[in-house]
């Protein structure tokens, strides 16, 4: 079961904290839907503001790191925290994921909550009871169970989503270069540049290590299908 390689840490109840009025306290961002977004590469907005809160104390919030493992109880995305989001308070509706096994890749759980068929059946078991407000509990995420590959190929599965993720960011560029007053020309150029100098530092022959079926979007390789792989 998943709770033997995890532990679960909940999100904080803001409206329990001991907020400063001054402007002497820390001020921290307060981690929400669009921040999660961000995090798995579906948008780039770059002008987001948070909402942002100055605490006198923050030993009772539930503050995420990079590289920390998000889940929203209400949707069940997962993702990793960016550096961009480093040091916010998880709010009561997300819970953070501490890996405690080596025998569990971070970035491969974060594939698996997002794209694995066996934990979205689990999911659509767990929605079918009789509550009008369908959220993910504690109890649920402990009962949950995960088929676990080898550690090399569940590391090359968090690599492709990563990757994937990148390759999302590039193509959301592209489309927001197109859009502005920037010659197509010049547009094209950058998002080829990006993809070569990503394609150098990354590339991975995944159909000599596993024969995946492959495809090729501008220079980097991709699976045909995330979802192929379990």
């Amino acid at each position: 079961m998943l709770k033997d390689y995890v532990n679960y840490q909940s999100g904080t109840l803001i409206q329990r904290l001991e907020v400063d009025e001054s402007d002497r306290g820390h001020r921290y961002m307060v981690y929400d839907q669009n921040m999660l977004d961000i995090d798995l590469g579906l948008t780039i907005d770059d002008t987001y503001q948070p909402r942002v809160i100055r605490l006198k104390d923050s030993s009772r919030a539930t503050v995420v790191r990079k590289d920390d493992i998000v889940i929203s109880m209400m949707t069940g995305e997962c993702t990793l925290v960016s550096s961009r989001h480093d040091g916010s308070i998880l709010p009561y509706n997300y819970t953070k994921i501490e890996v405690t096994s080596d025998l569990l890749e971070p970035a491969f759980l974060v594939y698996w909550f997002q794209l694995a068929s066996e934990v979205q059946s689990q999911y659509k078991q767990y929605m079918q009871g009789g509550s009008t407000i369908k959220k993910l509990t504690h109890q649920q995420l402990k009962s949950l169970y995960i088929t676990l590959p080898s550690i090399e190929r569940q590391r090359l599965i968090g690599q492709i989503g990563i990757k994937e993720k990148q390759l999302n960011v590039l193509k959301q560029r592209q489309n927001r270069l197109k859009s502005n007053s920037y010659p197509t020309l010049y547009s094209r150029r950058t998002i080829k540049c990006l993809l070569r100098k990503n394609n150098a530092n990354n590339k991975l022959n995944y159909k000599k290590i596993y024969g995946l079926s492959l495809m090729t979007y501008g220079a980097i390789w991709m699976p045909t299908s995330l979802k192929t792989i379990s």
